[in-house]
């Protein structure tokens, strides 16, 4: 005690340990000063590390050749060095209030690191009260420019101290804990841009097996950075066949040499950033056959494919993560993409397609997959923000699994930008079957944010949904916010059929926030067509669709031939639902509607809150059918809150009918319209 014993002075000093949330191990030393009065603290605390930083991983820039290796930045995870520096005040309430000594207490500190590449500083704020000498409240808020805020509460004890509540002497605050960080500040929470080093020291080596392709050497070159490989043909006869990178320059003229990749190697082109290196220019490989032949575990970008007679880039029974981005692919007589699997096998893999400028007078992406005799396939399929013009299919992905086989696939297709030209062609186009007792097929499907034009065929078909002789489907079908503009119907679900003993098929459909519009006269904005469980099959389809805005020269939307026959079980269920319908046919409409041979129709149908503006009715119901002994035909509509305007009738819906001892039944709501 100093000053006549009115100020409180020491030093402080500790070792601390912590753990980050990536399980690494920092240690550092604090050293503290504090002066503490009645009425004002200070506070002062310097924070040294003693552990050095520790890479953990690579960045994507600072990319550097030497060799046949390839170097790039480091990404660190340190402890940062710093001080703070806090004042504090007793607050001068009365003497009521005096006795919890409230205090307001301002803090600023700074810290920072060897690779961090911006201060990390800031300012902090304070209240405490002391409702008893032994029990501290505290309200704190905090302000980094790493962290962003944070406000905190908490409640202490303090032993030693006595449970009346009084203002505490000075030399009771001898025994008051320093004031302190008690964590030690490190940086595994910050973005990796903000743990990067740019340092040479800090370099990181990717790989130790790169060979370089520039046609520009004159010479052979032995396929380092300093004397590459002249031709992909030299490459090919030497060490390409063991390389883990093949980096492809751009060259003074185009490569000729068609090339197949081996397992796990990259084909990287000067026209895709790799490590922050290239992006520039693409290289150009142009053939009259199929040009990059994939194998399993590939990375192929930066790249122009030029197949003049064939497939740009193909793959048979591809395996493990493969990756196609960032590509210039133009082909005439084959596809741009074709991968096909034909296997009984298990094949497990992850396919990226992203980010590619594709021209084809055939198939953009053509993706095909047949398993059977017991083989799995499990596969994760993302196609991204690629721009397509294809004369056919834009995107064709067809999976069929046979014979006791199991298919497991996720399907994101997003953000594309995809013009399909030629008669009957389809701007995507899915597929999926299951055929045979024990068969599988297990699909979850996102088509989000595309952008389809079709001069003279279909927007989006799903061709088919289809199970029979005791196969197992199970499909959920997501399509939301996506812009088609088609000659033919924008949005067009083929086939769902159950055919057989023992067949199911489990099916939901959610269709939200699209804008569709089709130009031809007997094309429609969505058509449901043919979903129907035959010979002791089971189909279970639950549909949404929702908030689309659609313009049609023929129905809006469409359900056509929704039958159950020959003692099957179909359970549908339909939400049709704050829609904007402009149709030159009915707005929303619904033909062949039966139950027949002994089996068994649930359809429950709610048309809620539409604006729906049509020639022909707002809202169509053409038959409505239960035909033969035991058949049974269960229909609960709800038509309600919708605003119609209609050249004919508003709601038009036929009587429903029952022959042959078939039986109709269930409730017809019609309101607020």
């Amino acid at each position: 005690m100093v000053d006549d014993q009115a100020w409180l002075v020491g030093i402080y000093g500790s070792y601390d340990l912590r753990r980050s949330e990536s399980h690494r191990d920092y240690r550092q030393l604090t050293a503290g000063f504090e002066a503490l009065s009645q009425n004002y603290d200070v506070n002062a605390n310097y924070y040294y590390p003693t552990t050095d930083k520790k890479l953990i991983g690579s960045a994507t820039s600072g990319g550097f050749f030497a060799g046949n290796s390839l170097y790039a930045n480091g990404v660190y995870e340190e402890a940062l060095e710093g001080y703070d520096f806090e004042v504090g005040r007793r607050l001068p309430m009365g003497e009521n209030l005096e006795r919890f000594e409230p205090r307001i207490y301002v803090k600023y500190f700074d810290f920072g690191g060897d690779v961090l590449r911006e201060d990390n500083d800031g300012v902090a704020l304070r209240l405490t009260a002391r409702p008893q000498q032994n029990l501290t409240l505290e309200l704190s808020w905090e302000d980094d420019d790493m962290m962003g805020d944070k406000t905190s509460f908490s409640l202490s004890y303090s032993f030693g101290y006595s449970s009346v509540t009084a203002s505490r002497s000075l030399r009771q605050r001898m025994t008051e804990f320093h004031q302190r960080d008690i964590d030690i500040r490190e940086t595994s929470q910050l973005s990796d841009r903000l743990r990067t080093s740019t340092s040479a020291g800090d370099r990181v080596l990717i790989s130790d097996q790169v060979v370089h392709v520039d046609n520009t050497n004159s010479a052979g070159g032995d396929g380092s950075f300093e004397n590459p490989y002249s031709s992909l043909n030299n490459c090919s006869a030497s060490s390409c066949v063991s390389s883990e990178v093949i980096y492809l320059h751009a060259g003074a003229a185009n490569y000729t040499t068609p090339i197949a990749l081996n397992n796990g190697q990259k084909l990287i082109g000067q026209g895709a950033s790799f490590y922050g290196l290239g992006g520039d220019a693409y290289p150009v490989l142009e053939a009259a056959t199929d040009l990059v032949v994939l194998a399993n575990d590939n990375e192929v970008a930066g790249i122009s494919l030029r197949a003049t007679a064939g497939n740009a880039l193909v793959g048979v029974d591809n395996q493990g993560d493969i990756s196609i981005h960032n590509n210039q692919l133009w082909s005439r007589g084959g596809d741009a993409i074709k991968l096909s699997i034909d296997t009984g096998a298990s094949i497990e893999r992850s396919l990226i397609i992203s980010g590619n400028s594709i021209d084809s007078d055939q198939v953009g992406i053509d993706i095909d997959s047949i398993v059977d005799n017991g083989g799995q396939l499990t596969q994760s399929l993302i196609i991204a923000n690629n721009s397509i013009v294809s004369t056919y299919n834009g995107v064709d992905i067809d999976t069929n699994a046979m014979t006791g086989a199991k298919t497991v696939e996720s399907i994101n297709i997003t953000n594309n930008h995809i013009q399909a030209t030629a008669s009957g062609a389809r701007g995507m186009s899915l597929d999926l079957s299951a055929d045979d007792a024990g068969t599988l097929s297990e699909r979850s499907t996102l088509v989000s944010g595309n952008q389809l034009t079709v001069l003279d065929g279909y927007g989006f078909e799903y061709y088919g949904v289809e199970a029979e002789n005791g196969g197992h489907i199970i499909d959920s079908f997501s399509f939301t916010g996506n812009q088609i503009t088609s000659k033919e119907h924008a949005l067009y679900l083929n086939h769902t059929d159950a055919d057989g003993a023992g067949t199911q098929i489990e099916r939901t459909v959610y269709i939200a926030d699209n804008t569709l519009k089709s130009t031809d006269t007997y094309a429609r904005g969505i058509r449901f067509y043919q979903a129907d469980s035959r010979n002791g099959g089971d189909l279970a389809l639950d549909v949404q669709i929702i908030n689309n805005d659609i313009t049609s020269k023929s129905e809006g939307i469409e359900f056509f031939n929704q039958d159950v026959e020959q003692a099957s079980t179909y359970n549908l269920t339909i939400d049709i639902s704050d829609n904007t319908i402009n149709s030159e046919d009915h707005g929303i409409a619904f033909y062949n509607y039966k139950s027949l041979q002994g089996s068994t129709f649930n359809g429950d149908v709610n048309i809620r809150n539409n604006n729906i503006t049509a020639i022909g009715s707002g809202v169509y119901l053409e038959e409505t059918i239960a035909d033969g002994a035991g058949s049974s035909l269960t229909r609960n509509w709800l038509v309600e809150d919708n605003s119609i305007q209609a050249t004919t009738t508003a709601i038009d819906i036929a009587a429903p009918q029952a022959t042959d001892q078939g039986r109709v039944e269930g409730d017809l709501i019609i309101r607020n319209n």
